[in-house]
């Protein structure tokens, strides 16, 4: 019994190529929202929304100001 590999064609490369474009795009697209800022709420900040504050990329007043900035 003889076996023959399978010949590859160009629309399977094609296809591999677009498998691997697609696969790379999800990781970078998983990966993106880890890189996300620190954000400090407190009632009693008393400084403006959004400034920087110590360690924090902004500082807000409540979660309503945080979320209706930008």
């Amino acid at each position: 019994m003889h076996m023959t590999l399978p010949i590859r064609t160009p629309l399977s490369s094609i296809i591999r190529c677009r498998v691997s474009t697609i696969l790379f795009a999800s990781v970078v697209a998983i990966q993106l929202p880890l890189f996300a800022a620190d954000y400090h709420v407190d009632a009693n900040y008393s400084g403006p929304n959004g400034a920087a504050f110590g360690r924090y990329a902004g500082a807000y007043r409540s979660i309503v100001d945080a979320l209706s900035d930008g």
